[in-house]
C-alpha cells in the first residue's frame, strides 16, 4: 500500500494510525485504521467542515471520475485503488489514488499513460461542462514536470536526442544547454502534452456513459474502491500482478485480521 514511500513516511503512517484507533477508542490498530492513515499522509487531513455547493462537487466529481476512467483504461496505467470527493488537507477537494508496483525503470509508454491520467481531470470537464477550472493546477504542476523529465532527463525524444542534462551540474552556470535547444524542448514538451490530452479527450469521449456513472456514484457515494468500480466497468485494461491484486481489492481492508496489530501504550502527539 505504500510503494515509493521512506522509512520516515511509513512510521508517519503507524504513528496515525495509532491515532485514529486512539480516536475510536479501540485497543488495537487495525487494517482499517492504516488505511484511513494511508489517505491522511497521501491527501491530508478530512476536512468535514469544508461544504462545497452542488455545483462545485458535480465538477469535482467528473474531474475526479476522469482520472479514475484513464487510469482504469490506459493500457499502461498504474492501477486505480479508491476515488474520493471527500476534502481533504488545505486545498485537495478530490482524489484519485492509484497504487504502483514497485519498479525501478519506467518505459516512455508508461510516463505517457501517468501525464494522460492527470490530464483526464481536465478533459472531464471539458467534455461535461465545456469549460476548464482552476482544479487541475497540482495535475498540470506534474505533467509539465514529467513532460520536460522524459526529454531532459531521461533522453526520450528523438529532436533533442540521447541525452540527459541537471541544471545543478557544477560545469555550467545556469542551464546546460543553449536557448536554441531550450526553445526545442519548450516545443517538444508542449506537443507531447497536447498531443496525449487530445487523446484522452477522445477515449473519454468514447466511453461517455462510463463517466457519467462514476460522477454519479461518486456524488452520492463520495468514495469509490476498485472492486465497485470493477464491478460497474470489468477488468481494466492494464493488468497487474497477481500477488498485487490482492492488495486493490476493498474486500482485503474490510475483513477481520486474524491477529490485530497490537500497540504499546506510549504517548503521541498529533
Amino acid at each position: 500500500m505504500t510503494p515509493g514511500f521512506s522509512g520516515a513516511d511509513i512510521s508517519n503512517v503507524c504513528n496515525e494510525a495509532a491515532i485514529i484507533a486512539a480516536r475510536h477508542n479501540k485497543e488495537e490498530v487495525t487494517q482499517e485504521d492504516f488505511e484511513a492513515a494511508i489517505d491522511r499522509v497521501i491527501a491530508g487531513l478530512e476536512k468535514k467542515s469544508k461544504i462545497l455547493s452542488p455545483k462545485e462537487k458535480q465538477v469535482v466529481a467528473y474531474h475526479e471520475a476522469g482520472h479514475a476512467l484513464a487510469g482504469w483504461l490506459l493500457p499502461f496505467a498504474d492501477p486505480v485503488l479508491k476515488v474520493s470527493i471527500i476534502p481533504r488537507g488545505s486545498a485537495a477537494l478530490g482524489f484519485s489514488q492509484q497504487l504502483p508496483e514497485e519498479k525501478h525503470l519506467y518505459s516512455q509508454e508508461y510516463i505517457h499513460s501517468r501525464i494522460g491520467v492527470l490530464l483526464a481531470g481536465r478533459a472531464a470537464e471539458q467534455l461535461k461542462f465545456g469549460e476548464v477550472t482552476s482544479g487541475a493546477q497540482d495535475d498540470l504542476q506534474k505533467v509539465s514536470r514529467l513532460a520536460y523529465d522524459e526529454i531532459l532527463t531521461y533522453g526520450m525524444n528523438d529532436l533533442v536526442g540521447s541525452v540527459s542534462f541537471t541544471e545543478n551540474n557544477s560545469a555550467y552556470a545556469g542551464k546546460p544547454y543553449s536557448e536554441n535547444t531550450a526553445q526545442l524542448v519548450d516545443d517538444q514538451a508542449s506537443i507531447r502534452v497536447r498531443k496525449i490530452y487530445e487523446d484522452v479527450l477522445a477515449l473519454l469521449r468514447d466511453n461517455m456513459d462510463k463517466l457519467e456513472m462514476i460522477a454519479n456514484i461518486l456524488m452520492t457515494k463520495e468514495l469509490i474502491h476498485h472492486d465497485e468500480i470493477r464491478d460497474m466497468l470489468g477488468p481494466p485494461v492494464s493488468r497487474s500482478s497477481p500477488e498485487h491484486e490482492v492488495y486493490l481489492s476493498s474486500k482485503a481492508w474490510t475483513q477481520p485480521e486474524p491477529q490485530a496489530v497490537e500497540v504499546e501504550h506510549q504517548s503521541t502527539k498529533e
